[in-house]
């Protein structure tokens, strides 16, 4: 099972979408080439935390350290799609010179 898969995300753990965002990780490093100890030079991120990433021994790893990993290896194209621009809510658009309403039960009429 592919936890990523359109399909069965959803029905994966949080576990499992991590661990196969860090084998992805692992198989593009590799991909590039690329030892730890490169990835390390070229991202800042230190050796300790690309293994602990990689043998996923931890499961709390920053967007930031992700996004460096990602930039050193070209692959940031897809990170827009991590969360998609959303447009404003209608309910806290303001006119021109007005301050935003708190939105309350009171304001949506039923």
């Amino acid at each position: 099972m592919n936890a990523l898969d359109e399909l069965l995300i959803y029905q994966a753990s949080d576990r499992e979408i991590i661990g196969e965002l860090q084998n992805r990780l692992v198989r593009m490093r590799r991909s590039c080439c690329f030892s730890q100890q490169k990835l390390s030079e070229l991202s800042g991120v230190s050796i300790a935390t690309i293994k602990r990433l990689e043998s996923q021994s931890s499961q709390d790893i920053s967007l930031a350290v992700v996004i460096r990993l990602l930039r050193s290896m070209t692959q940031l194209d897809g990170v827009s799609k991590l969360i998609p621009e959303v447009p404003d809510s209608p309910f806290i658009t303001r006119k021109k010179g007005q301050s935003a309403k708190r939105i309350s039960s009171k304001t949506i009429r039923r």
